[in-house]
């Protein structure tokens, strides 16, 4: 049964911020050598906070995973925190080059009769050019989108997802691309797979069910 980790929450990173900010503190007034400094680390990652060894953060498993393992990383948590420390910053020039646009659409009431919410631009867009890229939430077993109560009414998150009668796959998009209401004789977008499908490098859309299952974030993409 397919049972993912839970994220890291707020005070998760503010404990480990405090930790390693003591840590650093000792560390910067030489009451601790650089070769004790890693063994402190590396038991605090290993033993004290390994949640299958120490059942008093059993209700907090992302602790362990948190805790860097290098002097240069527990100085780079102290400094800039461990949340920003897994961001993968990039530069204003990169930003210009293969940057994204997720407010070139806004939701709204939908002007067309009964059609309920709708996207809206919130500035000219030239034809071709990209209104928003759809980062997507698979989902490899649809029948878990079936209500427990009645076991055939299905969740309306359904109504918003890709997918094909043979296949159990879900694609459902995580941003307001989800709103753009379609029509079959004035249509004006497309949607195509993301010339930037992922940060790896890997072409998920080859991937099985299976290999899709054990990943825990948007590895495929739609640009509409």
């Amino acid at each position: 049964e397919f049972d993912p980790a839970p994220l890291p929450i707020g005070t998760d990173y503010e404990f480990v911020n405090s930790i390693m900010s003591k840590l650093y503190g000792m560390y910067n007034k030489s009451e601790l050598s650089e070769a004790a400094m890693r063994d402190v680390l590396l038991r605090l990652k290993n033993e004290i906070l390994d949640e299958d060894k120490n059942s008093v953060w059993e209700d907090r498993p992302n602790l362990s995973k948190l805790i860097p393992t290098s002097i240069e990383g527990m100085q780079d948590v102290h400094f800039r925190g461990a949340e920003r420390t897994e961001l993968s910053e990039r530069s204003l020039d990169w930003l210009r080059e293969n940057g994204k646009c997720l407010d070139n659409i806004r939701p709204g009431n939908s002007t067309i009769k009964q059609a309920g919410r709708g996207a809206f631009a919130t500035r000219k867009l030239k034809e071709g050019s990209l209104i928003a890229p759809a980062p997507l939430l698979h989902i490899v077993d649809r029948s878990s989108l079936f209500s427990p109560r009645s076991g055939s009414e299905q969740e309306l998150l359904l109504n918003y997802c890709f997918g094909h009668e043979h296949s159990n796959l879900l694609l459902c998009p995580t941003t307001s691309v989800s709103l753009i209401n379609h029509s079959s004789e004035h249509a004006n977008a497309e949607i195509r797979w993301s010339k930037t499908m992922s940060s790896d490098g890997k072409d998920w859309r080859a991937a099985s069910l299976e290999e899709l299952a054990d990943e825990f974030s948007a590895r495929l993409v739609f640009d509409v």
